[in-house]
């Protein structure tokens, strides 16, 4: 019996040790820190430019291309694949 208040009277000074506060000495003053040059901040960014037009790097349409659809469709999907890929086989038959 004198084990359990023991413990608890223990855990209840833990606690109480807990929740009270730091204390900190309201009068001290610390040295006054000089004044400093403020920092200069140069803006990068890890991706590239935007403005780039990505179309610009693909090869024209031609006519000795394979094509399907209308001629002023106003979406163009372009399909980059290999005959002897089962993925691109696989793609192929759900694209057509």
């Amino acid at each position: 019996m004198r084990k359990i208040w023991l413990t608890a009277a223990l855990f209840l000074l833990l606690v109480l040790a807990a929740c009270s506060g730091a204390s900190t000495d309201q009068n001290s003053t610390g040295a006054d820190l000089p004044a400093g040059d403020p920092m200069e901040c140069t803006l990068s960014s890890v991706f590239p430019d935007p403005t780039e037009l990505t179309a610009a790097k693909l090869p024209e349409v031609t006519s000795a291309d394979w094509s399907r659809g209308s001629e002023s469709a106003r979406l163009m999907l372009v399909e980059y694949s290999d005959f002897q890929c089962p993925y691109c086989a696989i793609a192929g038959r759900s694209l057509q």
